[in-house]
């Protein structure tokens, strides 16, 4: 990331704190509060920062940025790779975004377990249809969610009444440590595209404007920074309890492919018992006679750009 996308991302997680901290009023942490944090005599040396006109940081800064910001732990790493200066562009060699996608997808048809495939925002690329039949989305609950004016985003199915994932964990044990690892896995992957408007679009127009997760969503968003050790894939340990067929243990183990319009991400639900490893299979074995496994894709999620905006449930099932 050059600098000048480094201020911009200073300037939207200076905003970003007023989702989860009071302690800065309605007015959230100004640059004049920013810096007095950081030990600074005036504005100044917030005003150039946010414009991008520093063409270097000290690592002392940095840390002390992430304290303000009250990162999380990988969001800490993420951050200070950022702060290196170095624009995103040098990372690749050339440009496989598109086949990296198909290549990924094509993989969903072929794993007999739960699979989906997201981007940095949560919003949902594709997913397998046993990944749809252990959460029962089904093509009429699909066609249900696109009348809701809300995007195709794993957090907002998480949180959202209308999904009905977050009944299903009620009974589980660990259901906030769920959630929790989920949050941080979001604050983490989305660090270095904040700066997009679709970001501003997502946050306050989806998660904050709607009452009914709002709370949620700023909860959980407050728990990811406080939770250590949940943002990996240990942490992702899934105890669900489904009516008619009992308790189901699996790890969301997720897979990172690094592309030119940004990373995506490929989760995989891992049985960790018998009785899971037999459901799993019995769900896959239910597309024996298809030439391989359906797939729900969702094209306008990808590629990511800046200006993307935030898009609704419209599918295609692919055979």
């Amino acid at each position: 990331m050059d600098m000048y996308d480094f201020g911009e991302l200073i300037y939207q997680l200076r905003k970003d704190l007023k989702i989860r901290s009071e302690k800065y009023g309605n007015k959230g942490l100004t640059q004049k509060n920013l810096a007095g944090l950081l030990d600074k005599k005036s504005r100044r040396y917030v005003l150039d920062l946010e414009g991008g006109k520093r063409s270097f940081i000290r690592p002392t800064e940095l840390i002390k940025l992430a304290n303000v910001f009250e990162l999380t732990e990988l969001e800490r790493k993420e951050f200070f790779l950022a702060g290196s200066g170095v624009p995103n562009t040098e990372i690749f060699r050339k440009d496989i975004g598109t086949k990296i996608q198909q290549q990924l997808i094509s993989y969903l048809h072929e794993i007999r377990l739960p699979a989906f495939l997201t981007s940095p925002f949560s919003d949902v690329i594709a997913y397998n249809m046993i990944i749809a039949d252990l959460y029962g989305l089904s093509i009429e609950k699909l066609e249900k969610f696109q009348t809701l004016k809300v995007p195709n985003n794993f957090i907002w199915f998480l949180l959202s009444p209308d999904s009905g994932f977050f009944e299903l964990g009620k009974k589980s044990s660990n259901w906030d440590d769920i959630i929790i690892s989920n949050m941080q896995f979001f604050r983490r992957a989305s660090i270095h595209y904040r700066t997009y408007s679709y970001w501003t679009k997502l946050v306050e127009d989806v998660f904050l404007r709607d009452k009914s997760i709002a709370k949620r969503f700023e909860k959980y968003w407050n728990l990811a920074q406080q939770s250590e050790n949940l943002d990996c894939n240990i942490g992702r340990h899934y105890q669900l309890f489904k009516e008619g067929i009992g308790s189901v243990n699996f790890l969301g183990l997720v897979t990172e492919e690094i592309t030119t319009s940004a990373s995506l991400y490929l989760t995989v639900y891992t049985p960790i018992d018998r009785n899971t490893s037999l459901l799993f299979a019995k769900m896959a074995d239910q597309y024996a006679g298809f030439a391989r496994i359906p797939v729900v894709a969702f094209f306008g999620n990808w590629p990511l750009t800046p200006n993307s905006h935030p898009r609704k449930w419209n599918y295609t099932v692919i055979y």
